[in-house]
């Protein structure tokens, strides 16, 4: 008789990498490739990857593991096309670490190995000047160039950018008109009125920049202004404009003369502000963000900033291809949606 062997590539999962790729947001392959060290595959993204699998109680079998690196196409990143990414910050380092933008890179970088480009980032500060910049993407054959939010306008005005395809994940008025890809900052703050509306809120407030570094934190005033408009006149707030160091004393006396339940707010540290004013959160007043926060547990509006920048590369690859006329040029604005947290709870029974 036959003894019954058990192969180690017969141990099945409970956990599938479909499971995995549901719970990330992102493809099947990308999953399997990641948990396999692909170097199509940004470092990045792999231990994100294998995180959540370790989470969720996944093992890739020896067998699999075996038959994949037999089977791995031996492709190297320099065969793949060449995409720049032009870091204009004056702290460059800062830009991948902040909550949004640094998620913009993240979807940027899996989506241009996932389409058979890499990207590669270029910073102008503290040393690189436009003519060196342009000697560099000229010795290495780029063509597209992403373009990330709040760049030194000084250090970005002047360079040829019609020699390129360009995408933008921001306004810049120092720079010509390129195709664009960012948050939905009007729909997105429309739907963060209605949903603090709709926990019970009835006197919000919104608190932004007044001096701010692009167009897109104008639309955000622009949102909260058109979602008053199906209010009663009385009923509309105006917005609180903030100096570049803002006194506790007015924010207080904002928030008091106006009676205000909740604030509704495009400014990442908005928490720090409101508590050297001596507010409680959400005890004396219901906080959301139109995007990034520096709160883990921060209600309001998650910009879904990972598909922006996997967008932005599908923009790009378009405009390369030739399937993306150079006027107009596009627009696309990515919908957020809104997650819940502890700084705007619920004021309704049962809520």
């Amino acid at each position: 008789m036959r003894e019954s062997v058990s192969s180690t590539s017969e141990v099945r999962n409970q956990t599938s990498q479909r499971e995995i790729a549901n719970r990330l947001g992102v493809s099947i392959a990308t999953v399997s490739m990641a948990l396999r060290d692909h170097p199509r595959i940004p470092v990045a993204t792999r231990e994100r990857v294998k995180r959540m699998a370790d989470e969720m109680g996944y093992r890739l079998t020896p067998d699999l593991q075996s038959l994949s690196n037999y089977s791995r196409p031996k492709r190297q990143p320099s065969k793949l096309l060449p995409l720049a990414w032009i870091n204009a910050w004056s702290q460059p380092g800062k830009l991948a670490k902040h909550p949004e933008y640094g998620g913009y890179w993240r979807g940027a970088c899996e989506a241009a190995s996932q389409m058979g480009y890499y990207l590669e980032e270029f910073r102008l500060h503290p040393k690189t000047t436009q003519k060196e910049l342009k000697r560099q993407l000229r010795a290495k054959g780029f063509r597209g160039l992403l373009l990330p939010p709040d760049g030194d306008p000084a250090a970005l005005k002047g360079f040829p950018w019609e020699k390129y395809h360009v995408v933008s994940l921001s306004h810049y008025t120092t720079t010509p008109a390129t195709h664009w890809v960012a948050p939905d900052c009007v729909g997105n703050c429309s739907l963060a009125f209605g949903m603090m509306r709709s926990r019970g809120y009835q006197r919000i407030g919104f608190l932004t920049d007044q001096f701010p570094q692009t167009i897109n934190d104008k639309l955000s005033v622009v949102g909260f202004i058109s979602a008053q408009l199906d209010l009663a006149e009385s009923e509309r707030l105006p917005v609180f404009l903030t100096q570049e160091h803002p006194l506790p004393h007015q924010l207080s006396q904002w928030v008091a003369c106006h009676h205000l339940d909740a604030i509704l707010t495009d400014l990442p540290d908005a928490s720090l502000l409101l508590k050297r004013t001596g507010l409680r959160i959400p005890q004396d007043v219901g906080l959301a963000f139109t995007g990034s926060s520096r709160g883990v547990a921060s209600t309001g509006i998650d910009c879904n900033p990972e598909e922006v920048g996997r967008i932005a590369i599908e923009t790009l690859k378009k405009a390369i291809g030739g399937y993306l006329n150079q006027e107009p040029k596009v627009r696309i604005a990515v919908n957020g949606h809104w997650r819940d947290g502890r700084t705007l709870p619920s004021r309704l029974e049962g809520g």
